[in-house]
């Protein structure tokens, strides 16, 4: 297959050339000039000289080429592993589910290197518990008696808590009569904490501050004799 040229058959007298594809079958060749944004035609393989100047140019010394080998150098050897430490992590991971620190978990106290599960004393359950305090911590408690030509004794168990809480005692009684006010804590002896006397007839009120479980209001008196405590 070989070239052919024709000459145009207007008064141009333009010559084209045309390449043989197949027996019978040309297309037309067409020259393609490359100019720079002056107009002036260039060399495309050499982009006009320009390429030349990148002869010899050792890219690692380049200022922005130079901080990307900075960050490639720290790039581990084996990435997949890390240089090891996500073998450390799994490991660590792995001693989250190991049963040992899963029973220091359900226990309580000094776990040790083989802590045993304390039945009823899983955190879980303590964390149950101290909301059922605190829930009974805000309900009020309140306890009430009354005699006929009688003495009288009222008690009451303020809960598991002994910090300090505010009682009131209300107190009557249908002569002169002394109301004295005791608490004890679990298994204890009441202890005196105060009174209440009426030297009359009549009736009284007193708040205290209380660090006691169990509170007891109690007259000997043989009066017709009302009692109410409240927290």
């Amino acid at each position: 297959m070989a070239d052919r040229e024709e000459t145009n058959s207007s008064s141009w007298g333009l010559k084209f050339r045309f390449r043989e594809l197949a027996t019978g079958v040309y297309a037309k060749l067409f020259r393609v000039q490359v100019e720079n944004v002056s107009g002036a035609q260039i060399n495309p393989a050499q982009e006009d000289g320009n390429l030349a100047t990148l002869t010899g140019k050792d890219f690692a010394t380049q200022t922005t080429l130079a901080l990307i080998k900075t960050k490639t150098d720290n790039i581990p050897t084996n990435p997949a592993t890390e240089s090891g430490k996500l073998t450390i992590i799994e490991t660590e991971v792995k001693a989250l589910i190991d049963d040992t620190i899963k029973g220091a978990l359900r226990s309580i106290g000094d776990a040790g290197a083989s802590p045993q599960n304390a039945t009823g004393s899983t955190i879980l359950r303590r964390l149950s518990d101290l909301d059922s305090k605190l829930s009974q911590l805000g309900e009020p408690k309140h306890a009430e008696g009354s005699s006929t030509s009688a003495a009288l004794t009222v008690e009451m168990d303020c809960g598991g808590w002994t910090f300090r809480q505010q009682m009131t005692i209300w107190v009557k009684s249908n002569a002169a009569a002394t109301f004295n006010i005791q608490g004890k804590h679990d298994g204890g002896t009441y202890r005196q904490i105060d009174s209440i006397v009426l030297a009359a007839s009549g009736e009284s009120t007193k708040t205290i501050g209380w660090g006691f479980r169990f509170i007891k209001v109690a007259t000997d008196a043989t009066n017709n004799n009302e009692i109410e405590v409240s927290r």
